[in-house]
């Protein structure tokens, strides 16, 4: 996904992101990099 490669390219780490920007953990950041689903789809944490 293009958010994987940005956060791979400034070397920012998926917990990071996930903490500071989301407020979701490591694992649901990467389970939602990993297996996209349109935003209705996503629980009302996911979004």
């Amino acid at each position: 996904s293009q958010v994987r490669e940005l956060l791979f390219a400034y070397s920012i780490g998926q917990r990071v992101f996930g903490e500071a920007v989301l407020n979701l953990s490591q694992g649901t950041v990467s389970e939602i990099l990993s297996k996209p689903r349109p935003w209705h789809s996503l629980s009302v944490k996911g979004r």
